[in-house]
């Protein structure tokens, strides 16, 4: 959601824009202090490219590399010294692109989170009801979760336009007998258990069933991909489609672009420099010094700003530059 809006905002404003993943390899190789003797935490080039997920910069033509690349301009020198590992992914573009086999583990374990874990948490929340659609005296909760997977995968056309109902239902049979309660969860010792036993299984059967082919790529079997995707969609349907959850995002992003326009302003006007947090304003002064504050490179230092906060800290920021809630002198310091 703030990564649209800072994406959407710094490509208005002449820079590559915002990807959160581009903004970690940033975040690793020039933003994050380990010394004064150099930018960044000085890791070798293996680290470097096993977090490079999407391992090609960003091409405004080509539908994949405008939309989800792994490092900015600014820091190619550092992206390319990371690919030169193995000759044979010192590609540019993402066709053919291969990923590092320790890239590949790190996407797994992020699917298997989100597709598992995810569920895990918001279960002891008590928005997704894993005891309902587990019990065979409830069905019209389990069947309406599956309509609506079904009707929203033909509707996307991904991941699975062509999967049946009876499909979809198979995969809760398969997973939901691994979850022992019927009952709400309450945080009890019975509840804790029988969530962690769930979550545990599942991880480990998918961890082990993936397998290292020949070519260097990571695998998993159709059924276990098709398990991820379907368990996916618990946290869409029960959390992140919730009426509540899209008035409040709606409400961040105005958060999120205020603070951008804020920020990227006050690095164009020396007279509203000291808005800026310190890692920004030394930023801001680094490329005054060298004469090359553009709009563009406004826009990248806004992003790093906005992008460091935490959620705390941007609401009290948004508050008192707005003038809405003016805080303590000390909220900052």
């Amino acid at each position: 959601m703030g990564e649209e809006v800072l994406n959407h905002l710094a490509a208005e404003d002449g820079a590559e824009g915002f990807e959160g993943n581009a903004q970690s390899f940033r975040i690793l190789t020039k933003l994050s202090v380990h010394s004064s003797k150099y930018a960044g935490l000085n890791l070798s080039r293996l680290v470097l490219d096993g977090v490079l997920k999407y391992p090609w910069l960003h091409d405004p033509d080509s539908p994949k590399a405008s939309r989800k690349w792994g490092a900015y301009a600014s820091e190619e020198t550092d992206f390319r010294f990371a690919r030169s590992l193995d000759p044979t992914h010192h590609i540019p573009g993402p066709d053919g692109a291969l990923r590092s086999v320790e890239a590949q583990v790190m996407d797994l374990a992020d699917d298997i989170t989100y597709a598992v874990h995810d569920i895990e948490d918001f279960v002891r929340a008590g928005l997704v009801p894993l005891h309902r659609l587990r019990d065979p005296d409830d069905g019209q909760e389990r069947q309406d979760l599956v309509t609506w997977i079904r009707d929203k995968w033909v509707r996307n056309g991904r991941p699975h336009p062509g999967a049946t109902e009876q499909q979809i239902n198979d995969v809760f049979d398969a997973t939901l007998i691994y979850y022992g309660s019927d009952r709400p969860y309450d945080g009890s010792r019975l509840a804790r258990a029988a969530l962690r036993y769930f979550t545990s299984t599942l991880v480990g059967k998918y961890v082990e069933t993936a397998q290292l082919e020949e070519d260097g790529l990571l695998s998993e079997p159709p059924e276990t991909t098709f398990e991820l995707d379907v368990l996916k969609e618990l946290t869409w349907r029960y959390v992140i489609d919730r009426p509540g959850l899209g008035s409040q995002q709606a409400g961040q992003r105005r958060v999120v672009a205020t603070l951008y326009k804020e920020l990227r302003d006050a690095v164009m006007d020396d007279k509203r420099r000291s808005l800026l947090p310190m890692g920004a304003r030394e930023e801001a002064e680094e490329l005054l010094g060298q004469q090359q504050i553009t709009l563009a490179s406004a826009a990248r230092i806004a992003c790093d700003a906005v992008s460091r906060l935490t959620e705390r800290d941007a609401l009290l920021l948004h508050g008192r530059v707005t003038g809405m809630n003016l805080g303590s002198v000390l909220d900052f310091a």
